[in-house]
Formats: C-alpha cells, sequence, structure tokens
C-alpha cells in the first residue's frame, strides 16, 4: 500500500509510512480541485458542486456511530474512528467494509499505524476517585489499548487496565497512544507504558518526570507523539501556575531517554489541570498553556535551545488541540517544513499565517479570510484548504459552513465549495474531519445522528 494519512481530535494532518497517520488537522489524497470564481462567488465545477454523491448506511451488526474521535485513510477505505467503536467506509460508494463496536466507550486514537496496525484506547470498567473525569464527564479512566488491524477490522489484542487498579487514585488525564515501528508508547493518566504493536506485550513502563523548578517529584506525561520509527517526544506538565515543563526524546523500543531539556514558561497566578502538547517533533514544536485562555507554540532544538515563539495572544488553548470531544477542530497543521496557525482577531475575522518550522519566520500570509472562525484543513498541490466556520454566536454569523483555498505561496482566498446545507449534514460539518480523496469531500461529521460518513461530489 501506498503512503497515508491519519487524524484525532488533537489535530495536525500527518503522513507515516505504510499506512500512515490521523492530527492535527485532516488527511489529503490524491486530490485535483478545479475552482472556478466570478466576481468573487463559488461557480460549480465538476468537481466539487455541493451535491451528495452518497450516504454511508448502519452496519449489520446496529452499531451506529457516535462522536467522532478521528479517522484514519487507507487505500480505497476510510475508518471512523467514534466513542461507539470503528467504522470502515468504502471510499468510492461508503458500504460498510467492516466495524468494530467498543463497548466500554472508545476515548483515544493513534494519529500513526505501522504494518496496517492502529491503536485505539478504550474506558476500563474502573472508576476514578476524582468525581469526574476528563471528558463528556466520566469517571471511567481511558486506561484500556486495543490493536486492531485496520485493513479488516480484526482486533489482534486487547490490554486492560495498563496501569493496574492503583489508576483510579490518579486524577482525570487524557490518554495518547503513539505509534513508532513496531512499539507503540501510549501517555495513560501521566505515565508511560510501551507495548510491542502485534503482541500487546509490555515493552518497558515509566512514570512521570522529575522537572526542576516545580517542586513536584515526578510530573505527569501530558503529551506523546512518535517522532519516526524509534524515537517519541513527550513532555510532562504538572499543570498552569507550576513552573517550568519537562521534555523527553525515548527509544520507543527500549524506553531509554536520548535527549532531554526543561521549557520555562511565564509566571501566573492561575493553577489548572491543563497540559502542554506536543505538535511537532522535528524540530521539536510545543504548544506550552499558560493560562487557561492563552497558549504559546514554541519550537526547539533537540538540545532545548528555543527556535522561535509565536505569540499565542490572540490563540484559543483549544485551536492549538482540543481537550474533549466537544471542543472545536484544532486549528493548526504542519505541512511540508510550514506550521499554518489561525489567529483569530476580535472583530470577529481570522488571519492564516505560515511559520517556518526552522526559523520560525512568519513566511506566508493568506489574505481575504472571512469573517467569523475558520480552521486550517489541509495542504495539497500547493494549495491551502481551509473551512470556515458557521454558526459563530459571538460574530452574529448565521451562514453554512464553506471551503476556501489559497495558494501555499500566500494570496487571496478564493471560494472552493459553496455552502455545505445539504440537511443530512448540516452544521455537523463545522467540527467533522474533513478528507479529500478522488475530486470529493469525504465528511465524518463530529455528532453523527444520522450517517457516519457523507461523500460530496
Amino acid at each position: 500500500m501506498g503512503e497515508e494519512t491519519g487524524t484525532d481530535r488533537r489535530g495536525g494532518a500527518v503522513t507515516c509510512g505504510i499506512i500512515g497517520c490521523l492530527v492535527v488537522p485532516l488527511a489529503v489524497v490524491g486530490v485535483v480541485a478545479a475552482v472556478g470564481v466570478r466576481s468573487g462567488e463559488y461557480v460549480s465545477s465538476p468537481e466539487v458542486d455541493g451535491r451528495v454523491v452518497w450516504r454511508s448506511e448502519a452496519p449489520e451488526d446496529g452499531t451506529e456511530p457516535s462522536d467522532l474521535v478521528g479517522s484514519w485513510v487507507m487505500d480505497g477505505l476510510i475508518v471512523r474512528v467514534d466513542v461507539n467503536g470503528l467504522f470502515g467506509y468504502a471510499a468510492d460508494d461508503g458500504a460498510v467494509r467492516w466495524s468494530m463496536p467498543t463497548e466500554d466507550g472508545l476515548c483515544a486514537m493513534s494519529e500513526e499505524t505501522s504494518e496496517g496496525v492502529g491503536v485505539v484506547m478504550v474506558r476500563s470498567d474502573a472508576s476514578y476517585s476524582a468525581s469526574e473525569g476528563p471528558a463528556h464527564g466520566t469517571d471511567r479512566p481511558c486506561d484500556t489499548a486495543v490493536g486492531v488491524d485496520l485493513r479488516n477490522g480484526e482486533r489482534l489484542w486487547t490490554r486492560r487496565h495498563l496501569l493496574g487498579e492503583g489508576v483510579t487514585e490518579k486524577e482525570p488525564m487524557e490518554s495518547h497512544p503513539a505509534v513508532a515501528g513496531s512499539s507503540v508508547v501510549v501517555a495513560v493518566v501521566g505515565e508511560l507504558v510501551a507495548l510491542d504493536l502485534h503482541s500487546g506485550r509490555t515493552r518497558w513502563e515509566r512514570g512521570g518526570f522529575e522537572v526542576e523548578g516545580t517542586g513536584a517529584r515526578r510530573c505527569p506525561v501530558g503529551d506523546v507523539r512518535a517522532r519516526d520509527g524509534e524515537t517519541v517526544v513527550a513532555v510532562a506538565d504538572c499543570g498552569i501556575g507550576t513552573g517550568p515543563l519537562g521534555v523527553r526524546l525515548i527509544d520507543a523500543e527500549e524506553g531509554r531517554e536520548t535527549g532531554a531539556f526543561r521549557v520555562e514558561r511565564p509566571e501566573t497566578r492561575q493553577e489548572a489541570g491543563q497540559y502542554s502538547t506536543v505538535l511537532a517533533t522535528d524540530p521539536i514544536v510545543l504548544g506550552v498553556m499558560t493560562d487557561l485562555s492563552d497558549v504559546e507554540i514554541a519550537g526547539f532544538d533537540d538540545d532545548g535551545t528555543r527556535r522561535f515563539v509565536v505569540d499565542g495572544a490572540n490563540l484559543r488553548p483549544d485551536s492549538v488541540r482540543g481537550t474533549t470531544f466537544s471542543d472545536n477542530r484544532p486549528d493548526t497543521l504542519v505541512e511540508n517544513g510550514l506550521l499554518w496557525v489561525v489567529e483569530n482577531s476580535g472583530d470577529c475575522t481570522s488571519t492564516v499565517f505560515g511559520y517556518d518550522l526552522r526559523s520560525g519566520e512568519k513566511e506566508r500570509e493568506v489574505e481575504g479570510s472571512p469573517a467569523g472562525q475558520v480552521r486550517v484543513v489541509a495542504v495539497e498541490d500547493d494549495r491551502l484548504i481551509l473551512m470556515a466556520r458557521g454558526k459563530e454566536a459571538i460574530c452574529f454569523s448565521t451562514r453554512a459552513p464553506q471551503l476556501y483555498t489559497a495558494p501555499v505561496s500566500g494570496g487571496e482566498l478564493e471560494p472552493l465549495s459553496p455552502p455545505l446545507e445539504e440537511p443530512d449534514i448540516g452544521p455537523a460539518v463545522e467540527d467533522a474531519a474533513l478528507i479529500w480523496r478522488d475530486h470529493r469531500i469525504h465528511v465524518l461529521p463530529s455528532n453523527a445522528y444520522g450517517p457516519g460518513a457523507v461523500a460530496i461530489g
């Protein structure tokens, strides 16, 4: 199979070898979008005219899609990763090729896959001591890993209670699995557990990391992301208002550290359990939580030398990475050495900038962004694809969501699709996963009270 892609609620499209990966935020495979513009308005083309080509049917086992977690894209197959399970749809006609229900509630997924295998996390039957968990108000930890053959939906292995029963004594945190070669490294409730990708056997375990200046013995691991087939990048963060955070480069197979550094952040009077995230790994780019309403994007060499800082004054925390299923899709995308960031102004407009990952210089600027919030969808054929989100209450916008495009080199934004007002898609498009394939927009609604996938031609 060729190179494939995947994305989760963290967002950021990634590409990883044989089958590929899902975040930041979304997948694009082999598209040529013909756009016609007349007097600044969209003109229908054979590629994108807004008509529904197909809607997926319910699987034979009766499992209905629910809240979206993310997606993977393979040759001829689109996989919806959902709270209720996994659904494999044929890209050409939407037929359900396979489904894999998860009776305990799916809560996370790996962005990366290897040799056709992806990893999802489901909630255990244990309960936190705390009264509220990290998503949907659940009190069940996201601590059970499942390996899945994405070509046929076969469950290869299941590892329950990765940290044992002691997980119930910890504070609720999100879990993140990262596939690197033949290993999957899971950040689960602040600790790291590495498993063999094909058998689920434990390879190594470790708790959080010591971070000088925090006053804590160890800080929990808030995020982990694969750099390549051998190394993962993990960030340990004791939370807002607790001082610096720590970054570790770790050999995924053996668990030994190959690099480490500390990141300072501005002091704040606030203290909260919101944790910094890894946006890119080469160079290392972090979304550093500075307070409850601010996030700073910073790039580093492996020795901790700070390359650049993107001022977070106009970035919402959930625009860098959603912290629960209800958050909006992320507004960042790493592609071809550029970090695309949407900066929101107070006058209900957004500007899209492309920052060079090596220097941090602002290399690109997209002009003419529509009123209301927008998010970066993908880069394809030297074109940047964005979606303007409708129904922004603060901007009093009631228009339907609409796709736009602009040259990667910068320039004017032009409409790519008509307003997406199809009743069977509707407002669920705003936070949906959007996948370009075979001259079609494949939409995976964020809340599937209806079809789990829709193709628009």
